[in-house]
Protein backbone atom coordinates (compact mmCIF):
# COMPACT_ATOMS: atom_id res chain seq x y z
CA UNK A 1 0.00 0.00 0.00
CA UNK A 2 1.46 3.77 -0.70
CA UNK A 3 1.22 6.32 1.82
CA UNK A 4 -1.98 7.92 -0.39
CA UNK A 5 -3.84 4.56 0.22
CA UNK A 6 -3.31 4.55 4.27
CA UNK A 7 -3.21 7.98 4.96
CA UNK A 8 -7.30 7.75 2.95
CA UNK A 9 -7.72 4.48 5.06
CA UNK A 10 -7.20 6.09 8.02
CA UNK A 11 -8.68 9.03 7.23
CA UNK A 12 -11.83 6.71 6.53
CA UNK A 13 -12.16 4.87 9.51
CA UNK A 14 -11.17 8.43 11.69
CA UNK A 15 -14.55 9.68 9.80
CA UNK A 16 -16.41 6.30 9.92
CA UNK A 17 -16.21 6.09 14.23
CA UNK A 18 -16.67 9.98 14.20
CA UNK A 19 -20.21 9.37 12.56
CA UNK A 20 -20.95 6.40 14.98
CA UNK A 21 -20.19 8.11 17.36
CA UNK A 22 -22.62 11.27 16.34
CA UNK A 23 -25.05 8.59 15.81
CA UNK A 24 -25.02 7.45 19.44
CA UNK A 25 -24.22 10.50 21.20
CA UNK A 26 -28.01 11.86 19.78
CA UNK A 27 -29.38 8.83 20.36
CA UNK A 28 -28.42 9.15 24.34
CA UNK A 29 -29.42 12.76 24.40
CA UNK A 30 -32.89 12.14 22.39
CA UNK A 31 -33.69 9.61 25.40
CA UNK A 32 -32.46 11.42 28.04
CA UNK A 33 -34.97 14.71 27.04
CA UNK A 34 -37.71 12.19 26.06
CA UNK A 35 -37.33 11.02 29.91
CA UNK A 36 -38.39 13.98 31.16
CA UNK A 37 -41.75 15.12 30.50
CA UNK A 38 -41.49 19.00 29.02
CA UNK A 39 -42.80 21.68 31.57
CA UNK A 40 -45.92 23.13 30.80
CA UNK A 41 -46.50 27.03 30.68
CA UNK A 42 -43.35 27.55 31.53
CA UNK A 43 -43.63 26.70 35.31
CA UNK A 44 -46.78 28.59 35.33
CA UNK A 45 -49.35 27.14 37.96
CA UNK A 46 -52.76 26.30 35.99
CA UNK A 47 -54.76 26.84 38.61
CA UNK A 48 -53.59 30.27 39.41
CA UNK A 49 -55.09 30.91 36.34
CA UNK A 50 -58.84 30.08 37.82
CA UNK A 51 -58.35 31.19 41.70
CA UNK A 52 -56.17 34.28 41.05
CA UNK A 53 -57.13 35.24 38.34
CA UNK A 54 -53.57 35.96 36.66
CA UNK A 55 -50.30 34.01 35.16
CA UNK A 56 -48.12 33.00 38.69
CA UNK A 57 -45.25 31.31 38.54
CA UNK A 58 -45.42 27.93 40.53
CA UNK A 59 -42.70 26.66 42.50
CA UNK A 60 -40.94 22.91 41.14
CA UNK A 61 -41.71 21.20 45.01
CA UNK A 62 -45.57 21.10 43.87
CA UNK A 63 -45.80 19.60 40.54
CA UNK A 64 -47.71 16.83 38.59
CA UNK A 65 -47.55 15.29 35.28
CA UNK A 66 -50.65 15.39 32.97
CA UNK A 67 -50.97 14.13 29.69
CA UNK A 68 -47.62 13.97 29.47
CA UNK A 69 -46.77 17.44 30.82
CA UNK A 70 -44.96 18.76 34.30
CA UNK A 71 -46.77 21.51 35.55
CA UNK A 72 -45.63 23.70 38.93
CA UNK A 73 -48.06 24.91 41.59
CA UNK A 74 -47.76 27.93 43.87
CA UNK A 75 -49.07 25.17 46.84
CA UNK A 76 -50.00 21.96 47.45
CA UNK A 77 -53.71 23.58 48.16
CA UNK A 78 -52.98 24.06 43.96
CA UNK A 79 -51.46 20.79 43.33
CA UNK A 80 -54.77 18.87 45.08
CA UNK A 81 -57.33 21.06 43.46
CA UNK A 82 -55.42 20.00 39.88
CA UNK A 83 -55.04 16.74 41.01
CA UNK A 84 -58.86 16.37 41.66
CA UNK A 85 -60.05 17.67 38.89
CA UNK A 86 -57.26 17.80 35.98
CA UNK A 87 -59.77 18.24 33.28
CA UNK A 88 -60.83 21.35 34.73
CA UNK A 89 -57.45 23.47 35.40
CA UNK A 90 -54.67 21.80 32.63
CA UNK A 91 -54.70 24.20 29.54
CA UNK A 92 -56.24 23.53 26.31
CA UNK A 93 -53.88 21.59 23.88
CA UNK A 94 -51.24 21.01 26.65
CA UNK A 95 -50.38 24.56 26.45
CA UNK A 96 -49.27 24.77 22.86
CA UNK A 97 -50.91 27.93 21.11
CA UNK A 98 -54.76 28.34 20.56
CA UNK A 99 -54.31 30.45 17.68
CA UNK A 100 -51.29 28.29 15.54
CA UNK A 101 -53.33 25.50 15.81
CA UNK A 102 -55.95 27.40 14.54
CA UNK A 103 -54.62 29.74 12.08
CA UNK A 104 -52.35 27.49 10.32
CA UNK A 105 -52.38 24.28 12.19
CA UNK A 106 -49.21 24.84 13.52
CA UNK A 107 -47.67 23.25 17.22
CA UNK A 108 -45.45 26.25 19.32
CA UNK A 109 -45.60 26.77 23.18
CA UNK A 110 -47.55 29.24 23.87
CA UNK A 111 -47.00 32.76 26.17
CA UNK A 112 -48.62 31.67 29.73
CA UNK A 113 -48.83 35.59 30.02
CA UNK A 114 -51.40 35.59 26.88
CA UNK A 115 -54.65 33.28 27.96
CA UNK A 116 -58.29 33.33 27.77
CA UNK A 117 -60.75 31.58 29.91
CA UNK A 118 -63.34 30.22 28.03
CA UNK A 119 -66.24 28.01 28.86
CA UNK A 120 -64.18 27.05 32.01
CA UNK A 121 -60.94 26.06 30.06
CA UNK A 122 -58.19 27.67 29.76
CA UNK A 123 -56.74 28.58 26.55
CA UNK A 124 -53.38 30.53 25.69
CA UNK A 125 -51.27 32.06 22.66
CA UNK A 126 -48.24 32.85 21.78
CA UNK A 127 -48.68 36.17 20.70
CA UNK A 128 -50.75 39.20 22.72
CA UNK A 129 -52.82 39.84 20.00
CA UNK A 130 -54.12 36.34 20.42
CA UNK A 131 -56.65 36.76 23.47
CA UNK A 132 -58.28 39.67 21.92
CA UNK A 133 -58.44 37.95 18.67
CA UNK A 134 -59.67 34.44 20.13
CA UNK A 135 -62.63 36.41 22.44
CA UNK A 136 -63.95 37.95 19.07
CA UNK A 137 -64.48 34.24 18.03
CA UNK A 138 -63.70 31.80 20.16
CA UNK A 139 -65.93 28.64 18.52
CA UNK A 140 -63.76 29.01 15.85
CA UNK A 141 -60.57 28.77 17.23
CA UNK A 142 -60.79 26.05 19.50
CA UNK A 143 -62.50 24.21 16.73
CA UNK A 144 -59.88 24.77 14.19
CA UNK A 145 -57.43 24.16 16.83
CA UNK A 146 -58.99 21.11 17.87
CA UNK A 147 -59.06 19.98 14.24
CA UNK A 148 -55.38 20.25 13.64
CA UNK A 149 -54.12 19.20 16.75
CA UNK A 150 -56.03 15.93 16.38
CA UNK A 151 -53.50 15.13 13.21
CA UNK A 152 -50.58 17.04 15.01
CA UNK A 153 -50.58 14.70 18.15
CA UNK A 154 -47.85 12.65 17.75
CA UNK A 155 -45.09 15.74 15.75
CA UNK A 156 -43.24 17.58 17.98
CA UNK A 157 -43.53 20.66 19.09
CA UNK A 158 -42.44 23.27 15.79
CA UNK A 159 -44.27 20.79 13.23
CA UNK A 160 -46.92 21.97 10.94
CA UNK A 161 -49.38 20.68 8.49
CA UNK A 162 -47.83 22.82 6.23
CA UNK A 163 -45.10 20.92 6.23
CA UNK A 164 -46.11 18.13 5.63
Amino acid sequence: MTDNSMRLKTYLNVAAIFGFLVVLLAFGIERAVAAEPRLGLKGYDPVAYFTLGQPTKGNDTFQDIFEDVRYHFVSAKHLEMFRADPDKYAPRYTGLCAMGLGVKGYKVEANPKNWVIHKGQLYLTQRSFGPPLFRKAPERWSEAAHKHVQVLKDAPIGSGISWW
